[in-house]
């Protein structure tokens, strides 16, 4: 079975990268611009892992709030412990290290 990852927000060419990356990898990528796109696709996709950017944070608890998928938060380095404390499970430094984020997905899956 094809394990679903769902990024929401954050920049075009951010989503790109991060998306092209986790597809080489064998898993089916979803992208939402913003939140609402990114709420309903959490609803639509049910995805095994999400990565937000964290200008999501509202985003973020509401998803906390209604599963408890592994969130992946996409953050500058001085909102890294904030986002462990709005729900993230990782955080990942912008810019992503593609390596980082992989393997960070792949331990979540792991613990799924």
């Amino acid at each position: 079975m094809e394990k679903r990852i769902l990024i929401v927000g954050g920049s075009p060419d951010t989503r790109e990268q991060v998306s092209q990356a986790l597809v080489r990898g064998g898993l089916r990528v979803y992208t939402a611009a913003d939140s609402v796109g990114g709420l309903f696709q959490f609803g639509l996709v049910r995805p095994h892992v999400v990565i937000l950017d964290t200008d999501e944070w509202e985003t973020m608890e509401r998803m906390r709030a209604l599963s408890s998928v592994p969130i992946i938060a996409l953050t500058a380095g001085d909102a890294s412990a904030e986002s462990l404390n709005h729900g993230a499970d990782f955080f990942v430094v912008k810019p992503p290290s593609l390596g980082e984020l992989r393997a960070k997905v792949q331990a979540s899956l792991r613990r799924a």
